[in-house]
This record gives structure tokens, C-alpha cells and sequence, in this order.
């Protein structure tokens, strides 16, 4: 026998029943905490004696132990001893623990004002096996196989003390049942509520960013395509003036096609003009080639179809904003108005 299963055999032996047989020794977990995700974060610990009667917990230390490895305890025991009478429970459910791990889920659930706690349910986390300990993971899960299989088909034995009130307490069982299994459906259903809340809480911020965006786009394609109209509008007019109208001043000796003239002033204000700008000396002005001033055309026009296809993109935004947050706001009411959860009353 191994050190933690004689120091547990030992502890109890004084408190077992005439007749009562250890079945099996090991350790169990009780979560304390869990995460968002519902996963057990923090653990009590239990040195457990199970018999065929009922199961016996210490509460004891970890040591400590490295993540995905089980932590051995401390071989000394000096803690009260708390009983689960088998002849209290109604129902034993065995289920997987949460998260990454093959670890097995216990559910104590006794008659109502009976179990150590006087009437609530208690789970109980068993994992591989612990050091110390002989029982491993397919011997605890042949033992609480064997403890649900048994409260289920009331094949254990009752202690007589208890006869006058067990019958009471397996008529009223189903009724217990029903509430605790309506209570965890309406658990359910506010876990699946405030998970839609989630969901549709960041489908808004993103439908805000959307928004803002598009908002944003269009205040700034707004001005800045009254400035590349007008840029449009003055090079038109240039090329017009640079086929059909009079030659300015220091151009006279230049072709009509291959000089338009600005004034030196509009130069000095708007630095951009220098752009392919030939300066006349003689006179002060500066001179386009045709070419130079088509090209400059060409280019303002295609600015200004840059800053209308913006704002185009910046009312996509906003239409996408707008069915986003009618979207977050339908699935949310139809979330809510589905599972709603209403609690046991009966």
C-alpha cells in the first residue's frame, strides 16, 4: 500500500462502521473559482476514502506542481473528517472536467436538508493519478461508476435510523430534481444571454469605428473636392485660354500651343505652380508648354475622382454601420426573447 492510502486508511479507521469496507483511496478537488470560460482555476484539496457506505474527506496541502502535472500532498492529516452518506444522495452525476484536461467531474447531489451541507449539491474534480496514492484514473472512475450506477438504482443499503424519513425524501425527489434541472437551464440561458450581449456589444463598436470612418471620409472628401473642382475648373479654363484666348505678356515670342503664362504673384501664393513651369526672366512670368498644363489637367481630374470614390466609400461605411448595428441589435432581442430564462418555481 502506498504512503498517502495507509496515513488516509489509517486516519478514518476509527470512524468506519462495523462491517463498512474501504473500496477506494485517492484525491479529489473541489473548484473554488472558475474562469470566463468556466474552466476551475482554483482547487481544495481532499484526501478521499471511499467505502461502500460513503465517502470521507480531508481536507489537505499541495504541493506544489508544475501546469498539466498533479501535485502530491503533504502526508499529514489533522482536519475533520466530512461524510457523504450514500443512503442521502439522490442522484451521482459523472461528467468531464472543463478545459484541456481528461480529468472526470463528480456531482454530489443529496436530499433536500441532507449531505454535509445540509441539502446542496457539491462537485467533486478527479484527475490522473496523484502521488501517493495506488488508485489511478481507471480505478476511481470504476469506483464512482459503481457509486452513480448504485444511488440510481437504490441498491444501498439504508441505515436504519433513517428508514422513517427515506421514503419521504424519494417521493419528494423527483420534484427536487425538476427544479434543479430547470435551475440549470435557466444558468444556461443566462450564460447563452450574456454571451450574445458580448457578441452584439463589439458588432456595435466595430459598427462605431464603421461609422466613424465613413463620417471622417466624407467631411474630408467634402473639402477637398470643393478645392480639386475649382483646380479642375482653373486648368480647363487654362487650356481654353492656352488655345483660343490672347497671349499674356512674355509669351508673344512663344507659340500659342506651347506657352500660357501665370503671373509671377499666384506663384508666390500657391507654391504648387512651380510644377513644369518654365520662368521667363526677361519678364518675371512663368510659362507652360501644353503639355505641361493638359498633364496638370489630367491629374486634377483624376485627384477628383479619387475624392468622390472616398466619399462613396465613406457612405459604404456608414450604410454598414447602419445594418450592423441593426443586425446586433435584432440578434440580441431575438437572443433574449428566445431563452429568456424563467426559474423554477414548483
Amino acid at each position: 500500500m502506498n504512503p498517502m492510502d495507509s496515513i488516509a486508511t489509517a486516519y478514518v479507521a476509527p470512524l468506519l462502521a462495523p462491517g463498512e469496507a474501504i473500496r477506494w483511496v485517492g484525491c479529489l478537488l473541489q473548484p473554488l473559482s472558475f474562469n470566463v470560460l468556466g474552466v476551475p482555476q482554483r482547487y481544495a484539496h481532499f484526501v478521499a476514502v471511499g467505502t461502500d457506505r460513503r465517502l470521507l474527506l480531508t481536507e489537505a496541502e499541495a504541493e506544489f506542481a508544475m501546469m498539466l502535472t498533479s501535485a502530491a500532498l503533504k502526508p499529514w492529516l489533522n482536519r475533520p473528517v466530512v461524510s457523504w452518506w450514500f443512503d442521502e444522495l439522490g442522484e451521482v452525476e459523472i461528467g468531464k472536467v472543463e478545459g484541456l484536461t481528461t480529468g472526470r467531474a463528480v456531482q454530489l447531489h443529496p436530499f433536500d436538508r441532507c449531505g454535509p451541507l445540509g441539502g446542496p449539491s457539491c462537485r467533486y474534480d478527479a484527475f490522473g493519478a496523484t502521488p501517493g496514492f495506488m488508485a489511478g484514473p481507471r480505478e476511481t472512475e470504476h469506483y464512482f461508476q459503481w457509486l452513480s450506477d448504485a444511488v440510481t438504482r437504490r441498491a444501498l443499503p439504508v441505515d436504519p435510523a433513517k428508514q422513517p424519513y427515506f421514503a419521504a425524501w424519494l417521493q419528494a425527489w423527483p420534484a427536487q430534481r425538476a427544479r434543479r434541472m430547470k435551475d440549470r437551464g435557466f444558468r444556461k440561458q443566462l450564460k447563452i444571454i450574456l454571451a450574445a450581449t458580448v457578441v452584439a456589444l463589439g458588432i456595435l463598436f466595430y459598427a462605431f469605428y464603421r461609422w466613424d470612418a465613413g463620417q471622417a471620409m466624407m467631411r474630408y472628401g467634402a473639402s477637398d473636392l470643393r478645392s480639386n473642382e475649382e483646380t479642375v475648373e482653373y486648368w480647363e479654363q487654362s487650356v481654353t485660354t492656352l488655345k483660343s484666348g490672347p497671349l499674356p505678356t512674355g509669351c508673344s515670342r512663344r507659340s500659342r500651343d506651347e506657352c500660357l503664362c501665370v503671373d509671377a504673384a499666384a506663384v508666390t501664393t500657391e507654391p504648387w505652380l512651380k510644377t513644369g513651369r518654365t520662368l521667363r526672366a526677361n519678364v518675371g512670368d512663368y510659362c507652360y508648354e501644353a503639355t505641361g498644363v493638359e498633364q496638370r489637367l489630367r491629374e486634377s481630374k483624376a485627384r477628383t475622382n479619387r475624392t468622390r470614390d472616398m466619399i462613396a466609400d465613406g457612405e459604404r461605411h456608414r450604410f454598414t454601420a447602419f445594418g450592423l448595428v441593426g443586425f446586433a441589435v435584432l440578434g440580441l432581442g431575438l437572443t433574449v426573447g428566445l431563452t429568456w430564462p424563467r426559474r423554477a418555481t414548483a
